[in-house]
């Protein structure tokens, strides 16, 4: 008889647990691959010189079965990169997906003595990507300068041989709610950053409401929520995350609220 199985209490969360365990062993094991390209391609290429051996000693037969082998080889080696494919892009949409599912739409705004440090310490402890690039090698550095121009706060990681990938986060500041204006002078900071060889991956903007704080204007939440980002590194075109954080009472408002 098969050994009953307590039924999940909440079926949804249940499929998300499992999926973050096969994203976690994922990470555990996707290193791996560099060893399995090695083998298989050394493998492939001592199989290609056999061929070319035996077939120059006129033993045709012996290279046939080679031959079978180096193709059988290359089989293996297309489905080894197809999985690792797969494996990525499933890695990537559960990332976001759990970056959306962790993060709370109005988060608790932390102690500090200005706008800096609050969100300094937000994004280093509560923000669910930048805690985790934290965590993992990155740093959070004051007064970022890249060239003439210089952001108050990032989240930085360098990218390291056979480690993650490299990561930068900028964050500027301002007095007030920002208005398009202020926006597109923010876009001009952006590009004449990347200029220098810094290239961003999610750029905020963080400011303090007014007392008489009733929402941002029509068009600045357009520009924000569906305008896609982009800039342009070395010829090719990049989308970057773009948010307003705005410190409402004792919470952030953030819009738009991105994986």
């Amino acid at each position: 008889m098969a050994e009953e199985r307590i039924p999940a209490e909440n079926p949804t969360q249940a499929l998300f647990d499992l999926a973050g365990e096969m994203a976690d062993n994922y990470h555990k094991i996707r290193y791996i691959k560099i060893y399995a390209y090695l083998f298989l391609g050394f493998t492939l290429l001592g199989l290609f010189l056999l061929i070319i051996a035996v077939t120059a000693e006129g033993n045709y037969a012996l290279a046939l079965i080679f031959a079978a082998l180096l193709v059988s080889g290359a089989v293996l080696l297309r489905l080894l990169i197809f999985t690792k494919n797969f494996l990525d892009h499933f890695d990537k949409n559960f990332r976001a997906i759990r970056k959306v599912y962790d993060t709370d739409p109005m988060p608790q705004i932390p102690k500090g003595r200005n706008l800096i440090d609050r969100i300094g310490s937000y994004l280093r402890d509560a923000d669910p990507e930048t805690s985790y690039v934290v965590k993992k090698e990155g740093r959070l550095l004051k007064d970022f300068n890249s060239g003439n121009v210089t952001w108050p706060l990032a989240v930085r990681r360098i990218k390291k041989f056979f480690g993650r990938d490299s990561y930068l986060l900028l964050v500027d500041r301002k007095s007030e709610v920002p208005s398009m204006k202020d926006l597109v002078v923010l876009e001009k900071k952006i590009e004449e950053t990347v200029k220098k060889g810094a290239v961003p991956d999610r750029i905020i903007c963080v400011c303090k409401s007014g007392r008489d704080y009733d929402g941002i204007t029509d068009d600045l939440y357009v520009y924000l929520t569906e305008k896609e980002h982009r800039i342009s590194v070395s010829g090719k075109s990049k989308r970057i995350k773009m948010q307003l954080f705005l410190e409402v009472g004792d919470r952030y408002e953030i819009i738009p609220l991105l994986p």
